[in-house]
């Protein structure tokens, strides 16, 4: 049977290099990459709630065999974060979506990469912001400056609805022990972000001889590519939601975004989903994580395009952090806390491929 391998993140670990950048430019005759049936049913799995799941999974499999059987000489590959779970949770249901993979895929290949996890919290905190929850970093990540201690979320404290996650809660041993006990250490490939942004093509050497491919011709990216707000854009952001809501104008506050749970935004394309079309696709969710615009999108008329380019998503990531990126760090007193904590941590992570030694930024 031919291979499929699975590309699941992490989040914030440059997954859209490997996304828009190199997967694409792979020798078509030997590969397919995010077939798009195959690949919406698995988000549909993943997103189902309760009894609409066991509906999806026959489908799944049934999809996986028609491809594997239409072409038996080509490996499958499909690359998606949203596998991996919610990182505005930091993994917390990690387990969980990790056995669904295993259901969908028992004989997959895994390709994952981890980010030194301050870093990655400051990172997730970063796309919070940029899906509208316009709150403090200390209130993203549970920390309490009066008690100088990180707390378990909860409504109580949660005034404003938005996102939040307890920060000593991003363990990659934990991570990394469920994969190796699903797949199998001969079938995951792991690596460091630090390594892929110091050395990107001895990394992308290597998933090549993981996923058997001959060099792809990658299409490099110009610029940084998905780059997060910067922090002076994000104390503007915080700012500008709390005085329209203390004047009653908000309204004017797009709502926050969700990847996971009852109030999630749609995942992957509609036309392909087995999922129930209002509960899942409904008219009152939006179809991205743009301000509110037309659903004529691309296609916009000149009225919606200067409704579009007065949006505050649009001010922000095209002007003022494309004009001049001012930046800052963001965790400030809490850097020290979370490094002291995570360092002590790591010194337990067993990190399984030889071929990379753990950056010491980890220990």
């Amino acid at each position: 049977m031919n291979k499929i391998i699975l590309h699941i993140g992490l989040h914030k670990t440059a997954t859209k290099y490997l996304q828009h950048h190199a997967f694409p430019f792979l020798d078509k005759s030997k590969f397919i990459y995010n077939p798009e049936k195959l690949d919406q049913y698995v988000l549909d799995y993943l997103k189902a709630f309760g009894d609409d799941k066991k509906d999806i999974l026959p489908k799944v499999v049934e999809e996986r065999k028609r491809l594997q059987d239409e072409n038996p000489n080509k490996t499958i590959i499909l690359s998606r974060e949203a596998y991996s779970g919610n990182l505005f949770s930091a993994y917390k249901y990690w387990d969980d979506s990790i056995t669904l993979l295993k259901q969908c895929f028992p004989e997959a290949k895994i390709i994952l990469a981890f980010r030194y996890q301050t870093d990655w919290l400051l990172s997730c905190y970063r796309e919070s912001i940029h899906e509208h929850h316009y709150q403090e970093v200390e209130d993203f990540l549970c920390f309490s400056k009066e008690t100088n201690k990180f707390y378990k979320p909860n409504s109580s404290r949660n005034k404003n609805g938005y996102a939040n996650l307890y920060a000593l809660n991003l363990d990659y041993n934990r991570i990394l022990s469920k994969i190796l006990d699903n797949f199998g250490e001969e079938n995951t490939h792991t690596y460091f972000y630090e390594d892929f942004k110091k050395k990107k093509e001895i990394i992308v050497n290597s998933i090549e001889r993981f996923i058997d491919s001959p060099k792809i011709k990658v299409k490099e990216a110009k610029g940084i590519p998905n780059r997060g707000y910067s922090a002076l854009t994000i104390k503007l952001s915080i700012e500008r939601a709390q005085i329209l809501k203390s004047r009653n104008l908000g309204k004017y506050v797009h709502r926050p975004i969700f990847f996971y749970g009852k109030n999630s935004i749609p995942a992957g394309k509609q036309n392909y989903s087995l999922l129930d079309k209002d509960l899942y696709w409904g008219k009152h969710f939006l179809r991205d994580n743009e301000e509110v615009r037309s659903s004529n999108y691309p296609r916009l008329s000149q009225t919606e395009k200067k409704n579009l380019e007065n949006s505050w998503r649009f001010i922000t990531k095209q002007i003022l952090d494309t004009k001049d990126y001012i930046d800052w760090d963001i965790l400030g007193e809490l850097r020290p806390i979370l490094d002291n904590y995570y360092k002590k941590l790591n010194k337990n992570f067993i990190f399984h491929n030889s071929q990379y030694k753990i950056p010491s930024c980890y220990l």
